[in-house]
């Protein structure tokens, strides 16, 4: 069974924009993992608190799994964090550790003339 992060993966480094009220959100897809389950991941942040996501499915074979966490990205800080999916039902776990760089995203407005 594997699992794949197609927006944050393992090692990589991202900016989100910390002024932004949606709450923290990644996609996965899993590949033969054979028997379905269903698994809730927990994003970890750089102190080690938790935050539950919303439900994924590990029996929908190739087919992205979005899920979202218990925070949003203005209550996110800048540092190492971590998505742990763990399977109830089958020997499965994946980590994925990123860095985070939150920060407001400045907007500029250009007028033409």
């Amino acid at each position: 069974c594997t699992c794949t992060g197609l927006d944050y993966t393992d090692g990589g480094s991202y900016l989100v924009d910390g002024s932004s009220n949606d709450d923290f959100s990644f996609t996965s897809v899993f590949r033969s993992c054979g028997q379905p389950d269903t698994v809730e991941p927990i994003l970890l942040d750089p102190e080690g608190v938790g935050y539950l996501c919303t439900e994924i499915n590990m029996g929908a074979e190739g087919q992205q799994q979005y899920s979202s966490c218990q925070i949003s990205y203005s209550d996110m800080y800048s540092g190492t964090w971590m998505i742990i999916i763990q399977a109830d039902n089958v020997n499965f776990q994946v980590v994925r550790e990123f860095k985070l760089t939150v920060q407001a995203v400045e907007k500029t407005t250009v007028t033409a003339t």
